[in-house]
């Protein structure tokens, strides 16, 4: 009596790489959004708005159902896979809706002096680009080979918002305050320039930290303010740095000079020093009566430095806001 055994099924590289990637999607997420989101307790976690959990949690629903789908396709598991298939019919028109609703509040909620529009057109691509590939993998269910690629290359399309929060580069919060107006040429660009020299700075000396920018538009006046949380140079390193650069024309201090001529150049004045508590701060302020016919050397290849020498003080030093009208 001979016992008919099954076939023993070879195991595709398909079935290796689909799960994989839909695994590296989520390992994306969850790292992305683990302390704001997954180790703050997901329901519990303290997000903004009721909106914003339910645009959570389909999102990561639709990861979660990507990783299972590739998996029950690898283990032969067709009918499951088709069965729980219909979900995924269902939650992108909601991530789609949600996803939308939940830009249109932040972008309320951030009230920043860029035109809503422009905002909502450059965030709303990632979504549009997820629903039509999406689409096109549902109406090519049928060609395995064609929907399973698409339902990848759809879900990589949303994973951009994760991979921003792995800080690659320096975390800088922008505020603004008062009310935006046109400012002088030289008030505009000497602002500009002073912002983007001390955040330079702030990534070469500072070592792991923060970036606060602040703006704000007074009546008669404009205070801009850059703090980081950082380690960065001490006042005695800074000064004799700076002595160093006026006694030679070489070496640090080149930074220092050029924000002090930029806040001179709109007529204002600048401070720069470490704070008591740790970090480092550049504050400006500039009068909105700047001299329009004011010229001041925009070489954008001088190479910032800290110093901590402080001119006398800036006429507004609590600054507070955060990006310049016209300036992005």
């Amino acid at each position: 009596m001979t016992t008919a055994m099954e076939p023993r099924r070879r195991l595709r590289a398909d079935d290796i790489f689909f799960p994989a990637m839909a695994l590296l999607a989520l390992v994306i997420v969850v790292t992305g959004f683990g302390q704001s989101y997954f180790l703050a307790g997901m329901v519990r976690a303290k997000l903004p708005n009721v909106l914003v959990h339910i645009h959570g949690a389909l999102f990561v629903s639709w990861i979660l159902l990507l990783l299972i789908q590739t998996m029950l396709v690898a283990v032969r598991k067709m009918r499951w896979h088709i069965t729980v298939g219909i979900l995924g019919t269902i939650l992108p028109p909601l991530m789609v809706i949600f996803g939308t609703l939940t830009l249109l509040d932040s972008i309320r909620r951030a009230q920043l002096p860029i035109p809503p529009e422009i905002l909502l057109v450059g965030d709303s691509e990632q979504l549009i680009l997820f629903i039509v590939l999406i689409s096109w993998a549902m109406i090519a269910r049928r060609n395995a080979a064609s929907h399973k690629r698409l339902m990848i290359l759809g879900t990589m399309a949303i994973l951009g918002p994760a991979i921003d929060r792995w800080n690659f580069g320096l975390p800088v919060t922008i505020a603004v305050t008062g009310q935006p107006r046109e400012l002088p040429a030289v008030t505009d660009l000497s602002a500009f320039r002073i912002i983007q020299e001390a955040l330079t700075n702030t990534i070469r000396h500072a070592g792991p930290a923060t970036a606060a920018v602040t703006v704000r538009y007074a009546a008669d006046h404009l205070a801009v303010e850059v703090t980081d949380t950082g380690c960065g140079l001490s006042s005695s390193v800074a000064e004799t740095a700076f002595a160093a650069f006026l006694a030679t024309g070489t070496g640090a201090g080149h930074g220092l000079r050029g924000m002090r001529e930029r806040a001179a150049a709109a007529g204002g004045a600048i401070e720069i020093g470490p704070i008591p508590d740790g970090g480092f701060r550049v504050a400006a302020c500039f009068p909105h009566d700047a001299d329009p016919d004011a010229d001041i050397d925009d070489d954008d290849d001088a190479q910032p430095e800290t110093a901590a020498h402080a001119p006398p003080p800036a006429r507004d030093a609590s600054a507070g806001g955060g990006q310049l009208g016209g300036r992005r």
